[in-house]
């Protein structure tokens, strides 16, 4: 096949093909929204898909693939929306790249792209190999940074019988005015009535629903209404199948990851700032290593943690705290 051939243009297919596992964790690191903090959605596809041809046996070496096939394996559906990812890439530090004109019209050409090493430090490849070693320590992997990170937890609540899934308004928090219960009280700034309100308590007791599940499971949707509107969609909301219950604790547990998730970042940025140098320390009191806030890594003997979001957290958590002790 000559050159020529070989880089013709043409549709690219991705194909399904065997990768090691360390590269399958690597494209999913790729989407975890507490890791490549600096990249929007089509550098993070760009870098999913040159995973797809980096060597863990030679992870300094350059890659040579071909635009239509990183394309295809990026999921993305044009040229353009391919080099917007690539120089993105390339400007917050994941890639070092070179352009190489092949064919003899000098119209198709190839990009030989190395990982740099804050890419492999984040999508955790540094030191690994293609027979992927276990036995090492790389330390974003241990358990004590995911396993009790609270955001994983799954939220579930036990299960009760309908006639028991229900009870009525709790009688503490009422308000002295309206006497409506004051997880409630919103509902009157719609212009609902303490009398509309009392109403549709009793219409949700009636369907084996509480009504403040109910109100706040939509209460987006509510807080555009006027009372009239309000009240008739309520009523309507009453008697559907829905697990009201269930629905206001992921939308309360959503807002709740969302606000952690603005603390951690806060949190970061401060460690950045002002903790180059400083020394981690896990809860046991052995040292992970020493924090390199221009690498935004933290660098011990047994492996390299990165300092992301999930970093934070595990710092707000209190399972590792940063002190000014030396390494031992």
């Amino acid at each position: 096949m000559t050159i020529a051939q070989r880089y013709a243009p043409g549709e690219a297919i991705a194909r399904p093909s065997t990768l090691p596992l360390a590269l399958i964790e690597a494209r999913a690191a790729v989407f975890d929204p507490l890791n490549c903090l600096d990249l929007g959605t089509t550098a993070r596809r760009v870098l999913f898909g040159i995973l797809r041809f980096f060597n863990l046996t030679r992870p300094s070496s350059s890659i040579w693939p071909r635009r239509d096939l990183l394309r295809a394996e990026s999921l993305l559906n044009s040229e353009s929306s391919l080099y917007r990812g690539l120089a993105d890439l390339e400007r917050h530090g994941y890639v070092v790249r070179e352009q190489i004109r092949i064919a003899r019209s000098g119209r198709f050409h190839v990009s030989p792209v190395r990982l740099t090493e804050k890419a492999q430090i984040l999508l955790g490849l540094v030191g690994r190999s293609s027979k992927e070693d276990r036995r090492q320590k790389v330390i974003h992997k241990e358990p004590s940074l995911t396993m009790e990170d609270g955001q994983y937890k799954e939220h579930t609540n036990e299960q009760k019988s309908l006639q028991n899934s229900f009870a009525s308004e709790p009688p503490a928090g009422i308000d002295s005015v309206s006497k409506v219960p004051l997880s409630l009280a919103w509902l009157l700034k719609l212009g609902l009535t303490a009398r509309a309100v009392f109403s549709l308590m009793s219409i949700a007791k009636r369907h084996g629903k509480r009504l403040e599940a109910i109100v706040t499971a939509f209460r987006e949707r509510l807080s555009t209404l006027s009372g009239r509107e309000a009240y008739a969609y309520i009523r309507s909301l009453a008697g559907k199948a829905l697990d009201f219950a269930a629905i206001a604790s992921g939308k309360e547990a959503t807002t709740r990851a969302a606000t952690e998730a603005q603390s951690a970042k806060n949190l970061l940025n401060s460690i950045l700032a002002k903790s180059h140098g400083l020394t981690v320390v896990r809860r046991d009191g052995t040292s992970l290593g020493r924090i390199d806030a221009h690498a935004q890594v933290v660098m011990g003997r047994d492996g390299s943690l990165p300092l992301n979001l999930r970093f934070a957290l595990a710092v707000q958590k209190g399972q590792v705290s940063i002190q000014r002790s030396s390494l031992a």
